[in-house]
C-alpha cells in the first residue's frame, strides 16, 4: 500500500517526501494497533471458552477426574459383591439341600424353594425401584443363590428317583435341557431391544416368577418320590443282605 501510494503521489506531484514518511508511519502504527487489538480479542475469547469448559484446563481436569475414578472403583466393588454373593448363596443352599430332601422329600422342598424365590424377586425388584439400595439388592441376590443351590441339588435327585432303568436317560437329559433353556431365555431378555438397558434392566428380575408360579400351580400333579417311600424297600434289601 505504501509503495502504491508513493508511486501515485510521485506521479501527481501532490506529496513531498516528509508527508509520505508521516503517512507510512501512521499506517504502520494503525496496522500494529489493529493486530494488537485482534490478539487481545482472541485471548479474551479463549479465556471465555476455558471458563465455560473447565475440563480443558489440565489442572482442573486432573482435580475433577480423581473423584470420578474413586466413584468408578467404588461402583465396581459394589457390582462385584452383588454378582459374587449369588455364588455364596448357591453354596449355602447346596449345603442344606440334602438335609431338606432327606427329611421333607423333594416335592415339599421344591415347593418351599419356590416361595423363597418369590420373596427374593420382591426384594430385588423393590431394592431397585423403591429403596434404591445396593445392600437390599445384595440380600436379594444372596437369597436367589440359595434358591438355585437347593434347586440344582434336589431336582437331579428327584429325576433320578422318578425314573426307572428304562427311562432314566430322558429324565436326566430333561434336567440339563431346562437349564440351557433358562440361560437362553435370560440372554434373550437381556438384549438391548428388550430389557438390556439402563432404565429397564430391573424388569429381568421379575421374569423368573413365571416358571415359579407355574410350578406352584402344577404342584398337585407332581408325584412324591421322597426318601420316606423308599425306606421299606431299603429295609427289605437290608434284611436280604443280612
Amino acid at each position: 500500500i505504501t509503495q502504491l501510494h508513493t508511486m501515485t503521489c510521485s506521479l501527481d506531484g501532490e506529496v513531498d517526501e516528509n508527508s509520505l514518511c508521516r503517512s507510512s508511519r501512521s499506517r504502520a502504527a494503525g496496522a500494529h494497533a489493529d493486530h494488537k487489538q485482534q490478539t487481545t480479542n482472541n485471548e479474551q475469547q479463549t479465556t471465555k471458552i476455558i471458563n465455560k469448559h473447565p475440563t480443558t484446563n489440565k489442572k482442573q481436569q486432573l482435580t475433577t477426574n480423581q473423584p470420578e475414578t474413586n466413584y468408578t472403583l467404588k461402583t465396581l466393588n459394589i457390582m462385584s459383591i452383588i454378582v459374587s454373593i449369588y455364588y455364596l448363596g448357591s453354596f449355602v443352599g447346596a449345603l442344606f439341600a440334602g438335609h431338606l430332601n432327606q427329611n421333607y422329600g423333594p416335592k415339599k422342598t421344591m415347593k418351599w424353594n419356590c416361595y423363597l424365590m418369590i420373596i427374593s424377586i420382591i426384594i430385588c425388584y423393590s431394592a431397585v425401584t423403591i429403596f434404591d439400595s445396593h445392600v437390599i439388592l445384595t440380600i436379594g441376590r444372596f437369597m436367589v443363590g440359595i434358591f438355585c443351590g437347593i434347586g440344582s441339588t434336589v431336582v437331579p435327585v428327584y429325576f433320578s428317583a422318578l425314573g426307572t432303568p428304562d427311562n432314566i436317560a430322558p429324565y436326566t437329559a430333561a434336567w440339563c435341557l431346562t437349564q440351557r433353556i433358562g440361560l437362553l431365555v435370560g440372554a434373550i431378555f437381556g438384549m438391548d431391544m428388550l430389557f438390556g438397558t439402563v432404565d429397564h434392566w430391573h424388569f429381568i428380575v421379575v421374569v423368573p416368577i413365571i416358571p415359579v408360579l407355574l410350578q406352584i400351580c402344577l404342584d398337585k400333579y407332581v408325584p412324591e418320590v421322597g426318601v420316606l417311600e423308599s425306606k421299606p424297600e431299603f429295609e427289605e434289601v437290608q434284611v436280604i443282605y443280612d
